[in-house]
């Protein structure tokens, strides 16, 4: 339970570092944004270089939190890779969401663009990464469960157990790939409209 737990944990504090220091990543250009709209190089291409410039130290952070935690926790093989795995989806989620948000809710006029995750545009942002995080734990809970206990109960897994797992992680695959897609293709969109 604890390291299941762990993966809720250490989601929350990747959603919040996410809008610390990932959603102002496009308001902290602040008035030199014409220069990146003058540019040769797309406002596409700058935002997905933003995008995999905070992508490897978020990861990172993230499996070394869920890795570090599981390790001392002694967990074993299956909720070891569960939770690398759903870390790293989560990862590249809050990633999207963070930046995709950061470029909807762009403020070039701010006097300390550090300060842009403070506004409606960071609450929503952490609102929505929390929520999926929570919608992804509560979609693995049952399919931990029934793994889990079943040894306890001295039962085996059915073929209904395992159809109702793979429905369940499906469904956790389902919310972690609409929060890469989504945020991130709103963004793109986004930014060709932005002006200071």
């Amino acid at each position: 339970v604890l390291a299941f737990l762990n993966i809720g944990l250490a989601g929350f504090v990747l959603s919040s570092l996410g809008v610390r220091f990932l959603f102002p990543a496009l308001s902290g250009e602040g008035r030199a944004f014409w220069i990146l709209k003058k540019s040769p190089v797309s406002l596409r291409t700058i935002l997905w270089v933003k995008f995999f410039f905070y992508l490897l130290p978020m990861i990172c952070l993230g499996l070394f939190l869920v890795i570090a935690t599981n390790y001392l926790l002694g967990m074993g093989l299956f909720m070891g890779m569960l939770s690398t795995v759903t870390m790293i989806f989560l990862t590249v989620g809050i990633t999207s969401l963070s930046i995709g948000m950061g470029v909807v809710h762009a403020d070039f006029k701010l006097a300390d663009p550090s300060r842009a995750f403070s506004g409606f545009g960071g609450l929503l942002t952490m609102i929505y990464g929390g929520l999926a995080v929570a919608a992804v734990l509560l979609l693995e809970a049952f399919p931990v469960y029934r793994v889990l206990a079943a040894p306890f109960l001295g039962r085996t897994l059915g073929l209904g157990d395992y159809l109702l797992c793979g429905i369940c992680f499906a469904g956790a695959l389902g919310v972690a790939v609409f929060l890469i897609v989504y945020p991130m293709k709103l963004g793109l969109k986004t930014i060709s409209e932005l002006d200071i």
